[in-house]
Formats: structure tokens, sequence, C-alpha cells
């Protein structure tokens, strides 16, 4: 009998047709697993994922990329020298290295979609049959989730750095707003969820302050946190987040409405904020809270007021007033920093609309409506629903984060091809 040659589709179509039974009640079983554990996004966020072929103007940027790289290479054997062998000293060598990356993932990218399109004419042809078909078909969802990571790698190679984003050091602040007490049970949750999220993310975390009310919720907490890219994920958090349920006190079913502010404050490791003592208005007092009598007969606690900004800070946690004047006076570099950082990001952003969130009572960024069981985030229009997942600050919440993250990349992408194409 002669030999029989199958080319690649025909060959795994047999290969495959043996274990069909069993891939599909195993795919059954892990689509189901999958399906319960993930976050449900309104159909309008689907539709969010960074994709070239939603911008001809990012196309025709690459584009241009790429002809440069062609035009670098063939310059560099112009003089004798190999692209994949150059002096890194040479500016020009350089820049080929800037675009090596950039090129190879925009040429994977674009191998990718005529592998769809090619599998696109076999699932469409009627000469092709029902196992060719169906096999293609799996092959197309393959590809396309294949085309999405690659996207989103180029879309990260080419978003410039933020200068922040580099620091890995930030206090997170939690602060009940309006509401009075329900406010406060609320914080408590999101100061919980964020704890949470640092252990999540394997970053180290300690709590700097956590004054709590009497019925088990929070007035003010902070968070200092120390991980790689702690900042990046972070700085979307800082804002009002607005809780809608119904309390537990409330009879009449009514459903109540409070908020709580977050603020992200970045420590960089160098922070070059000179503090003239003359500024500083320093006060002691008693601590209050749990702590024994020892907080109660002791003036251990400390309030320091920034003169020239207004800025005030208190620190009450440990036994000595020593530590806790050292605390009030890190917390007040933080908040001076933040407060020339927040006037570059707005000199920085104001065109942008996702800004990165400050403490601003304005700045309504998420609420989350128990009713419901929806958590809706302002500056992109996104939903997702699982509350009670979301506060466990685990996937959910890492899931929403970066979609932020990919949505801001874009902004900031399309923002830098503008300014390059306009010089």
């Amino acid at each position: 009998m002669g030999n029989v040659i199958f080319n690649s589709l025909q060959f795994r179509a047999f290969e495959r047709l043996l274990t069909r039974k069993l891939f599909n009640c195993v795919t059954r079983g892990v689509v189901f697993q999958l399906i319960s554990k993930r976050i449900s996004y309104s159909p309008s966020s689907a539709s969010r994922r960074f994709s070239l072929r939603n911008s001809t103007y990012l196309t025709n940027y690459l584009d241009s990329l790429t002809l440069e790289h062609k035009q670098i290479c063939e310059k560099l054997i112009q003089q004798g020298s190999s692209c994949a062998q150059n002096s890194s000293g040479d500016a020009m060598s350089q820049r080929l290295a800037d675009l090596e990356t950039v090129v190879q993932c925009y040429r994977k990218i674009t191998d990718k979609r005529l592998v769809l399109e090619e599998l696109d004419e076999i699932i469409k042809d009627a000469k092709t049959d029902c196992e060719m078909r169906e096999l293609a078909k799996e092959d197309r969802t393959s590809s396309e989730n294949q085309l999405e990571h690659l996207e989103e790698d180029l879309l990260r190679l080419l978003t410039p750095k933020e200068k922040f984003d580099e620091i890995d050091e930030i206090v997170l602040e939690v602060s009940a707003g309006v509401g009075g007490l329900e406010a406060m049970l609320f914080a408590k949750e999101m100061f919980e969820m964020y704890r949470s999220y640092v252990v999540y993310k394997g970053w180290d975390g300690a709590i700097i302050e956590s004054s709590d009310s009497e019925l088990g919720g929070l007035r003010q907490g902070s968070i200092s946190v120390s991980g790689n890219g702690a900042y990046s994920y972070l700085k979307f958090e800082g804002g009002v987040h607005r809780v809608q349920r119904i309390p537990q006190t409330e009879k009449s079913g009514r459903i109540h409405t409070s908020t709580v502010s977050v603020a992200i404050l970045p420590r960089p490791q160098r922070i070059e904020i000179n503090i003239d003592p003359k500024d500083l208005k320093i006060e002691t007092k008693r601590a209050s809270g749990a702590g024994g009598q020892h907080v109660n007969k002791t003036e251990s606690a400390v309030r320091i007021t920034h003169l020239p900004t207004g800025i005030v800070v208190e620190s009450q946690t440990e036994r000595f007033q020593q530590i806790n004047r050292a605390t009030c006076l890190k917390k007040l570099q933080a908040k001076l920093h933040l407060r020339q950082f927040e006037e570059q990001v707005n000199a920085k952003q104001s065109s942008r609309k996702i800004q990165v969130g400050t403490s601003g009572r304005s700045e309504k960024i998420r609420t989350y409506n128990f009713v419901q069981d929806r958590i809706t985030d302002h500056r992109i229009g996104i939903s997702c629903h699982h509350i009670v997942g979301f506060l466990s600050g685990g996937e959910e919440l890492d899931s929403l984060i970066e979609t932020m993250q990919t949505e801001s990349r874009q902004e900031i992408l399309l923002e830098y091809i503008r300014k390059q194409t306009e010089r």
C-alpha cells in the first residue's frame, strides 16, 4: 500500500479522533471550574481587550518602526557589521537593540493573524468535513488566545515607563468618609481587603496605624507596603469608594450610601523633602483605645502639624513618644512628597481619561452596590459582580486592577505616539 501523506491539520485530526470523547469530558470539567471561579464582567467590558485591529494609528506607527529597523540593518550591513553583532556603544546599534524586541513581537502578531485567516477559510469552506472544521475551530480559539497574549506583550513593550511606576514602597491609607458608623464598618472591610491583596501579591505589608471604632469599624488605618511594582498596581485605588447597601441596624430596609477614602502615598528610596523644624507644631497627648492602662497614663501619642501646608499627622501605635514622633515625621515626609507628586501627575495627566486617584472627595472612582452584587469602576465604565469574592482581596480585585493597567497603558501609548508624530 502506498504511503499516505497528511497535511498538519489532517494528521492532528486523526490523532485527536482517538481521544475526542475523553478530551471533551475533561474540557467540560475545566471550563465549568473556570466559569464558576472567574469574575463576571459586563458585555461592554469584554470588548476592551487591547487589539491592534482597533487602532490604525497604532498599526501605522508599528509599520514605521519596522521600516526603521530594516533601514538600520541595511546600513549596518553596508558598514560591514552584522545586525546581530555590533558595538553597544554605537548609537545606531543601540537603536536597533531597542527596536528588535518590538519588531519581533509585531512580526509574530502578523504571522498569527495570517494563521487565523487560513483557519477562517477552512471553517467557511463548504468542502471541509465536520471533523476538520471542528479541529480548525479549536485551533482558531487557541490562536486567538495566543494573539491576545502577544498583543498584551507588545503593549507593555511599547508603553513608555511612568516615572513613579518603579516605586516599590508605598503607604496605603483608608479613611471612613460620609456615612457615620456604616462608613467605618465598610472602611474596615476595605482595609482588610487591601491587607489580603498584599498577601496575594506576595508583598511585605505592615500596619502603621489602625484607629478602630466602638462597633468594630475603622476610622482610619494605614499600611506600609513593599513589593515589586506595588505602586504601579495600587495607584488606581486612590480616591473615593462609595458603598450602597442596607446596614444591619436598618429596620425599614432602606439602602444607605456611604463613602471611604483611599490614598496611595509613594515612598521612593530617596525623598528629597527638606522639613524646617520651625514649620512644625508638635503636640503630645495621651493615647486612646485598646492597649491597657499604659495608653491612658503617659503622653505617648504625637500629633504634628506642618504649618505652611496645614497637613496634620498623628501616631499613637507605639508605647514610646520618640517612636511615634519618628513615625509621624515619616508620614509627613510621605504626604509632602505626595503633594509634589500629585502636582506633577495632574500636569501630565490632565488630558487622560484614567486619572491616578488621590483622596479628594470629588473623585468617586468606584461603587460597591451590595443589593445588586455589583462593583462599578466609573473611570472606564466597567462592572463586575461577586462583591464578597472581590472584598477577599484576591483574583477578582487583581483582575480589575490589571484591566485598569491595560486601559492606562493604551492611553499613555497613544499619547506618546501622538507626540512622536507631531515632532
